[in-house]
């Protein structure tokens, strides 16, 4: 009997491989609001594998190390990246290692394509994952990377805790500058893992051979949840408050810091939240 299960196990390999591989997910977390809801949607949708670095949220260590379908590594967000920055600038550097070393594990997984997304985007397709792929590459030969476009949410109020985080009132698709987003427009990418696929940073996927090929996604995008949960938004931005006097290429940005760097923030909590709100209210709600 144990050689039919072997070879039900082979079978089920070399289908998923036919209809477009195994697919991976890394992510660096913290904190994530709506976790369950995130992984739970992109297991649905077919994806064989997660690769998480979590910080700062000891709350979802037992859960997630009994995930088989998760590689779990605990880290902290006042870790070093490999240069021994310790500035905003190490998330990147952070994920940038993450990424380098989720290539070489689905390598040895047998991972096919690897999305690197963050846990407040979602990727959105018809069916299943492994046949979108397959569809969205065709007839094509030697693609290494498929670009999904990025549309970003806006809400009908703001959202209080308990609340799902992946709702939306309207979507901005971000390719162009006068979308209205409020964060990057560039999209995210799934490569196909070989030895030729590089970390490239967190928007795409880098190829050192000869004859790589981008596509861009037509059955596939990106939904990003940015500042969902306005709890959340505001310790993220007095979070970042404390350790940063830099500015940021996203106004959004910029001007939660500012409220964040105020008199009020530091002396009256009711005007502070007051502020938050308006300037949450003014990018990230629907008109």
């Amino acid at each position: 009997m144990w050689w039919l299960i072997i070879v039900l196990i082979i079978l089920c390999f070399c289908v998923g491989l036919k209809r477009g591989g195994r697919v991976g997910i890394v992510s660096m977390v913290r904190k994530p609001k709506s976790f369950d809801e995130w992984l739970n949607y992109h297991k649905r949708l077919g994806v064989d594998k997660f690769y998480i670095r979590l910080e700062d949220t000891p709350e979802l260590h037992d859960r997630l190390q009994g995930d088989p379908a998760i590689t779990l590594e605990i880290g902290s967000s006042e870790d070093m990246a490999h240069n021994g920055d310790k500035s905003y600038d190490s998330i990147y550097e952070r994920q940038r290692d993450l990424i380098r070393r989720a290539i070489k594990w689905g390598k040895r997984e047998g991972i096919t394509w690897l999305a690197h997304i963050d846990c407040d985007e979602l990727i959105e397709c018809r069916g299943n994952i492994k046949e979108a792929i397959e569809n969205e590459i065709g007839e094509q030969k030697g693609v290494y990377n498929i670009v999904l476009d990025n549309y970003e949410a806006q809400y009908e109020k703001i959202n209080e805790i308990g609340e799902s985080c992946f709702k939306y009132k309207k979507l901005l698709k971000c390719n162009n500058p006068n979308s209205g987003c409020v964060s990057y427009a560039n999209g995210k990418s799934i490569g196909r893992i070989s030895d030729e696929l590089m970390e490239n940073g967190p928007h795409r996927f880098g190829y050192s051979g000869m004859h790589g090929i981008e596509i861009t996604g037509k059955q596939m995008r990106l939904l990003h949840f940015e500042s969902c949960d306005f709890n959340q938004y505001v310790q993220k931005y007095m979070h970042l408050a404390q350790k940063e006097t830099k500015t940021y290429p996203f106004k959004f940005y910029n001007d939660s810091l500012k409220v964040a760097r105020s008199d009020a923030c530091k002396n009256n909590q009711s005007e502070c939240m007051k502020q938050f709100e308006e300037v949450y209210s003014q990018y990230k709600i629907a008109r």
